[in-house]
């Protein structure tokens, strides 16, 4: 009997009275669409592991938090610096606690340095209108930038405080983004660093390559399928081999230990007929 699909299949030869193990390779393995499944799943883990893929289009920050609406049409009452050219403006608002909070980003089509967010802080202590606290002129790396900022508050005896704020300014090989924050909101107010966690979440928003990283892992996937691919060749190789394994038949192997065991031969005996012996005649003494 021969089963196809078995890793092993048997048969008896009733004239040789033996018994064949035949060893045959199973079918379906190996199959090309599963390659080219590997081969595809490969390539995505690829390309996935290789480039990074903003939250968001940008130029934008990318890690907005929970509460925001994007609304291109709200402004601050004085932006940051308000004698440059706006080439890109976009803003997010959220009124949780019934308090507002704003993003604000505006593209100056300069490169403005640190000195510039200098007097851009001057400006604004110079204008304020009530006892506002600054921060100091800190350096930030954003988006693999050199970015300048200063956070603000204000806090009174009858109010408490009342609000907090952040400013950061991004410079580009063509245009600087000055990003601004503002809030009322509470949860902001108790953790005020969290502006600041936002606004350097910002980015271009373009998706980015990581070229070595790519080669890298490219030339690992490509040796790992090679040593599977080997080592699957070589173990269809073993399987697909055919071997013929004869045994004898138990009753054989009985007869043959009963010899041993006694020391007699396979042949019968010739039967005795007790009855003819005691009926021949006797021979005559002297005969």
């Amino acid at each position: 009997m021969y089963h196809e699909n078995a890793a092993e299949a048997e048969f008896s030869d009733p004239t040789t009275e033996e018994v064949t193990v035949i060893v045959t390779s199973p079918r379906g393995r190996n199959r090309p669409s599963t390659r080219r499944v590997r081969w595809a799943l490969a390539t995505l883990s690829i390309v996935l592991a290789g480039c990074e893929i903003p939250n968001f289009k940008g130029p934008q920050v990318q890690n907005i938090s929970e509460g925001f609406q994007r609304q291109p049409d709200s402004y601050l009452g004085r932006r940051m610096f308000p004698d440059l050219e706006v080439v890109h403006h976009d803003s997010w608002v959220s009124m949780a606690f019934g308090e507002v909070s704003r993003i604000i980003i505006n593209g100056h089509p300069v490169v403005l340095t640190r000195a510039d967010v200098t007097s851009a802080q001057n400006a604004a202590r110079a204008t304020a209108t009530e006892p506002v606290t600054f921060g100091d002129v800190i350096q930030y790396t954003i988006d693999e930038r050199q970015a300048w900022g200063w956070s603000e508050r204000l806090e009174t005896a009858e109010r408490g405080l009342d609000w907090i704020a952040f400013h950061v300014v991004i410079p580009y090989d063509t245009i600087t983004y000055a990003v601004e924050l503002f809030s009322h909101n509470p949860y902001f107010k108790r953790v005020p660093d969290t502006l600041a966690t936002i606004a350097q979440s910002f980015a271009i928003g373009e998706v980015t390559w990581n070229i070595p990283l790519l080669v890298f892992l490219g030339l690992c996937v490509v040796f790992l399928i090679s040593f599977l691919r080997t080592r699957a060749e070589r173990r269809q190789e073993r399987l697909q081999s055919i071997r013929l394994v004869k045994f004898k038949k138990e009753d054989d192997e009985e007869d043959d230990e009963g010899n041993d065991e006694g020391g007699e031969s396979d042949a019968p005996e010739e039967p005795q007929d007790i009855g003819e012996e005691r009926n021949a005649p006797e021979k005559p003494l002297g005969s």
